[in-house]
């Protein structure tokens, strides 16, 4: 029964510390849309697109601005 509790608590002590990571990566994201096979946002001002089975996001737009 401890060797339970230590592994739960572990895997609660993991998890807390990884929720702040993955929040600072995405605080840009903005405005998601999703169609049969793509998932359109926004991100630090131009327009990405991602399949929605995973893989690597592509930027459609850039521009010269600043950001």
């Amino acid at each position: 029964m401890k060797k339970w509790s230590i592994i739960l608590l572990f895997g609660f002590v993991l998890i807390w510390l990884a929720h702040p990571v993955a929040a600072d990566e995405a605080r840009l994201l903005r405005e998601p849309t999703v169609n049969a096979d793509q998932i359109a946002f926004v991100y630090a001002n131009d327009i990405w697109i991602v399949p929605k089975s995973g893989g690597d996001a592509r930027r459609l737009t850039t521009h010269n601005g600043t950001e």
